[in-house]
């Protein structure tokens, strides 16, 4: 509603143009005239339409400066606290997901998931656990630990085997997995997608199919590895887990703004993290 006359002023003043080249239409005038009419016409309506368009877009970035009181606060919800316990870490890390998910939800205006997942080996095969949610998800039927009974193997899941498998890679840029629409990822993974097969119904296609019947509760999504930010500290064997954020809607994402402010929202918990590694090694 902040910026509900912007739309409206600019809806008007489209609606203006459209009923002046109609009122010209309904008088009697030259060849020349009617095409020139048109042609400046035209060109009016683009200008609006392009104003209209970076109004839109400028709304959105403006967000942005909202931020920053959101994200100190999420960071000191979880600074140099003490942590006793598996449950105290997940509790922890559970209040952070809802910090972040409310940080990405006031900018977006759609309800945000968020979860952590730690990387996990079990005889050479990593998976992934996830530790937490954020409030939201976790009483939407999105289940974290040992509720969660799917085996999310790294290989099955292309958003954190792409992370995982690049790392290393100089020449690959594998700070983040991002997708806006994950309907068009034709190759995409997800071992929750193992046991679904998309239906075929004759003469209708099978994207308005896929959009009706996807079973996934999100539909864009950005991955971030957890690690420290300095590049020196970056690789497999540091790798702690993901950060990972997801929306129901497709094209909700901006690239690079996202990807760098879970990024650094991602390093922040990699103390948590290993408390909770040391304390689970030490059982």
């Amino acid at each position: 509603m902040k910026y509900f006359w912007d739309y409206i002023i600019l809806l008007l003043s489209i609606a203006g143009s459209i009923a002046s080249i109609v009122g010209y239409f309904n008088q009697e005038i030259t060849i020349e005239a009617t095409i020139a009419i048109c042609f400046l016409g035209t060109i009016l309506l683009f200008s609006m339409f392009h104003d209209w368009y970076y109004t839109i877009k400028f709304r959105k970035r403006a967000n942005y400066i909202n931020l920053f009181s959101e994200i100190n606060t999420a960071y000191s919800l979880i600074r140099d606290v003490e942590i006793n316990s598996v449950q105290e870490a997940t509790n922890y890390l559970m209040t952070y997901c809802e910090a972040v998910s409310n940080v990405f939800t006031s900018v977006k205006g759609n309800r945000i998931g968020t979860c952590v997942k730690l990387l996990m080996d079990d005889n050479s095969d990593a998976y992934l656990l996830t530790q937490a949610r954020d409030y939201y998800s976790k009483t939407h039927n999105r289940k974290t630990g040992s509720a969660d009974k799917t085996r999310h193997l790294m290989d099955e899941n292309s958003d954190f085997s792409f992370i995982y498998k690049n790392i290393d890679n100089d020449l690959v840029d594998s700070s983040y997995f991002f997708s806006n629409n994950l309907l068009k990822e034709e190759d995409y993974r997800n071992s929750r997608l193992n046991d679904w097969r998309l239906k075929q119904i004759p003469m209708i296609p099978k994207s308005f199919i896929k959009y009706f019947t996807w079973p996934l509760p999100y539909k864009s999504t950005i991955v971030v590895p957890i690690f420290p930010l300095n590049r020196e500290l970056q690789s497999k064997e540091k790798l702690r887990g993901y950060l990972c954020i997801d929306s129901p809607k497709t094209g909700t994402f901006n690239i690079p703004e996202d990807k760098e402010i879970l990024r650094g929202m991602a390093a922040e918990i990699c103390p948590i993290i290993d408390k909770l590694i040391n304390i689970t090694t030490e059982q």
